[in-house]
């Protein structure tokens, strides 16, 4: 390609040979058409502008030479006057026109610099760019300073480079930078770098492949010090941690403290099979109210189940009240369940003088052919005996704090073999399946005790914890409420040992009890 100065000289002096011929020759042999040919033969050697320049300077000599003013065509110097005037006008013209676009794109451009200049150091980022071929590496002050270095003390060099970068983050950070020559994709990477003062700072680099082949040629991108967000996320895991810790432990007490408010049943017989199950729910941090107790007195096996309202020291104190005062009831009288109601309704009215806590009771007596039951605000138990599986047909009165009347109580004749299953409201009101706004409910849990107790007509220890890991999957999760389970079964039909199993989420524990028979 020809320079603007050399394809100016070239076209000129074709005009100037075309017009020498035109003024030798005196003939209209060299028509208008023949000086076109000049930019043309420009236009095979030469640029745009200066083509064009010298097009319109042969155009004009052309017409010039056409142009007779009275005394004969115009001189050839007037000629080379006219066309190096035109030709100069309009290479000045354009030449004014691109540094104008020129400077304009400049100041463009260093504005955007600018803006990213002030971006990088708004954001503490340092540059870089990688030469796969060379293996060497190019980084700006920015990203010097961030490794401590002063400006040009880095060589550029891969060894110089990964020897500052901690050895436990050294392979994650090059199967990283292999992967995105490799494959093209996004570099990105947070690593740990020693400084040469011994200071240690976290920086995440971010980065794109260039170069059309696989491998791509190199990489290039950002690296930002991210030290403050990991020594605060480091600091924030490290409470959480103490956090869990601390839960655990007060959990542990918090079920300790439970189970340890809950009895263990001790019967003089075998005829009747004790099985018991107590699991806390999502909220377990806190005591629950459930209770439950068992006795006997000569023939009669004396039992109740009950919930106080909340989740509470205060909650679980009164249940432990209630159960005290519940086994003396049961010991010294009657099989009176009716009379027991009424009396732990006093006994809650002078313990508490809040209107809102109230609770829930079953309690009954089951001697050799009948079942008596008295129901407070409490599901009442499910009866199962060669009638069938069924509710027990009580009539609940109003919870205990209600004072609302005296307690209603029923008798039944009940055939061996038996099963008596009392439970608190915890077993039916998680949900029926993940998500759904219906409950598990007591249908559920009348179909549950058919399955089991279709073929044995008993149940086992290992039912009750089945019963309630079913209740957790149809849940979702962990029950919100505590679950507390009492079985009382025919123990002769076949021959049991009474059994006591007490199940924790988080430490499955049971003990055995053998009763003299």
């Amino acid at each position: 390609m020809l320079s603007r100065g050399l394809s100016f000289f070239v076209g000129t002096a074709l005009l100037g040979v075309i017009a020498g011929v035109r003024f030798a020759t005196e003939a209209d042999v060299v028509p208008v058409a023949t000086v076109v040919i000049a930019p043309l033969l420009v236009a095979a050697v030469s640029k745009p502008l200066p083509t064009a320049a010298v097009g319109f300077a042969a155009i004009v000599v052309a017409i010039g030479m056409e142009i007779d003013d009275g005394s004969g065509p115009l001189s050839l110097p007037r000629l080379a006057v006219i066309g190096t005037a035109a030709a100069l006008g309009v290479i000045v013209a354009s030449e004014r026109e691109r540094r104008d676009t020129e400077l304009v794109r400049r100041r463009e451009d260093s504005a955007v610099v600018r803006r990213l200049e002030l971006a990088l150091d708004a954001g503490a980022m340092g540059t870089w760019s990688y030469d796969a071929a060379s293996g060497t590496t190019v980084w700006d002050e920015r990203l010097e300073a961030l490794h401590g270095l002063r400006p040009g003390e880095y060589d550029g060099t891969f060894q110089s480079w990964i020897e500052r970068v901690v050895p436990e983050d050294r392979p994650a950070l090059l199967a990283a930078s292999d992967r995105a020559l490799e494959t093209g994709g996004h570099y990105e990477a947070v690593y740990r770098i020693v400084c040469p003062d011994g200071a240690m700072r976290w920086l995440e680099a971010r980065g794109e492949p260039f170069g059309d082949g696989r491998p791509a040629t190199g990489t290039a991108g950002v690296v930002v010090d991210v030290t403050r967000q990991a020594v605060a996320a480091a600091e924030l895991d490290k409470v959480r941690q103490e956090a869990r810790r601390s839960l655990a432990e007060r959990n542990e007490l918090g079920l300790s403290l439970q189970e340890n408010l809950l009895p263990a049943p001790r019967l003089e017989c075998g005829r009747v099979d004790v099985l018991t199950h107590y699991e806390a729910g999502e909220r377990f941090l806190l005591l629950g109210g459930d209770f439950f107790d068992v006795v006997q007195t000569g023939d009669s096996v004396r039992f109740v189940i009950g919930d106080v309202s909340g989740h509470s020291a205060y909650a679980a104190a009164l249940g432990t009240a209630l159960r005290a005062g519940w086994r003396t009831l049961a010991l010294r009288g009657a099989d009176e369940p009716g009379r027991w109601v009424d009396d732990l309704q006093a006994l809650l009215e002078s313990e508490t003088d809040d209107p809102e806590c109230f609770a829930t009771i079953c309690t009954g007596a089951l001697t050799p052919g009948e079942l008596c039951v008295a129901v407070a605000g409490h599901p009442p138990p499910m009866l199962l005996d060669d009638e069938g599986l069924r509710p027990f047909p009580v009539t609940a009165s109003p919870p205990l704090g209600l004072g609302l009347g005296p307690a209603v109580q029923l008798t039944v004749p009940l055939r061996a073999p038996y099963v008596v299953f009392l439970y608190t409201d915890g077993v039916v009101e998680g949900r029926s399946a993940p998500g759904s706004a219906d409950r598990f409910g007591e249908e559920r849990l009348v179909h549950w005790l058919g399955e089991h107790t279709a073929e044995k007509r008993l149940l086992k220890a290992d039912d009750l914890p089945a019963l309630v890991a079913e209740l957790r999957e149809a849940n979702g999760g962990p029950l919100s409420d505590d679950v507390t389970i009492l079985v009382l079964q025919d123990g002769e039909s076949p021959p049991r040992t009474p059994r006591r199993r007490l199940l924790r989420e988080r430490a499955p524990q049971e003990a055995e009890r053998r009763c003299p028979s």
